[in-house]
This record gives structure tokens, C-alpha cells and sequence, in this order.
């Protein structure tokens, strides 16, 4: 036998001519008459209009992101023209010629060097994205062309940085100063 158990069996008779407080018992009283909450569910069809619109909007996302990442697809119509730089705005038009032949001596020194086809393929999607903003700038309206041919030399810029810095990145990687025929290192 447990010792609150032997407690309560040795001291029963004192717990029965005790008697609570009428405090207590109007409480108690007071929590048995009370209404149990009810708890308020939707009914079926509301639940079921609710399901609906959860997964049609569900639906829409999965939709909009899968059109999103597909191709453009290729129309039967006529391609339209690209326009050149020099059109929309002239003086833009050195600089892209600028940026353009910048681009040109550093890439003969890139191929040079023999760099990882991941370069190409990086370079190749960067010329990708020229050639969208050359198509917008082609449809674009008057007051958007020079934020479009802005974008393009940003673009130039960033391009041609990002040539400066792999050329930096494998002239480092290649030792220049060995000496072959001594094996030596000159300083």
C-alpha cells in the first residue's frame, strides 16, 4: 500500500465530518450549470467552395510558373526587325560600339587562354540577353527606348567586367615566370 493511500484509510473519518467550504461548492455548481461551448463548423458545401478556390489557385501557380519557364514559341509571322542602337539613340550608339570592340581584344585573349566550356556557354547566355533587349527596344514605345538602350550598355559593362575578371581569374591560375629550361622560378 502507498503511503497517501494508508494516509487516507488510517485518517477517514476525518475526511468524512469535514466539510467544504459553501464557497467552493456554489463554484462547482456554478461550472456544471454553465452551456459547454459549442464549436462552430463550417458546413459541408462551405468547406467544400473553400477546397475549390484553395486548389484552383494552387492550380493557377503551378500553371503561371510552368508557362513562364517554357520557350518563347516561334511564331509563323515575321520576326521583327531589330533596331539598331544608332536609331534610337546616336551618341549611345559609340558607346555600345565602344563597349563592343573592348569586348572583342578581351575575348582573342580569352580564347587564348583555353578557358572551361562553362565560360562560353556563360558568355553565349549573356549575348542571349542582348538580343532580347534588342527585340524589346525594337517594340518598345518612344519613352521607354532610352531606358532600354541604358540597360543594354549596363549590360555591355557587366559583360565586359565580368570578361576582365575571368581573364584576371586564369591569368593567375597559369604560371607566366617559369623558366622551362631550368625548372626555375625567376622574381
Amino acid at each position: 500500500m502507498e503511503p497517501i493511500e494508508k494516509y487516507v484509510h488510517e485518517h477517514r473519518e476525518e475526511f468524512d465530518r469535514s466539510v467544504p467550504d459553501l464557497r467552493v461548492w456554489a463554484a462547482i455548481s456554478a461550472e456544471l450549470d454553465t452551456p459547454p461551448v459549442k464549436v462552430r463548423r463550417l458546413p459541408w458545401y462551405r468547406r467544400t467552395r473553400l477546397l475549390s478556390v484553395a486548389a484552383a489557385l494552387v492550380f493557377a501557380g503551378v500553371l503561371g510558373v510552368y508557362w513562364c519557364q517554357q520557350p518563347a514559341a516561334i511564331s509563323d509571322g515575321p520576326v521583327p526587325a531589330v533596331q539598331p542602337i544608332a536609331a534610337a539613340d546616336p551618341q549611345l550608339a559609340e558607346m555600345e560600339a565602344f563597349y563592343a570592340a573592348r569586348f572583342e581584344q578581351g575575348y582573342a585573349q580569352l580564347a587564348a587562354l583555353q578557358p572551361e566550356p562553362a565560360v562560353q556557354r556563360d558568355l553565349q547566355q549573356m549575348d542571349a540577353v542582348l538580343e532580347e533587349l534588342r527585340i524589346e527596344l525594337a517594340d518598345a514605345p518612344a519613352g521607354a527606348r532610352a531606358a532600354i538602350v541604358e540597360a543594354m550598355i549596363q549590360h555591355y559593362k557587366t559583360k565586359l567586367e565580368l570578361l576582365e575578371y575571368i581573364l584576371a581569374q586564369l591569368r593567375a591560375a597559369t604560371p607566366t615566370d617559369l623558366n622551362e629550361a631550368n625548372d626555375e622560378i625567376s622574381i
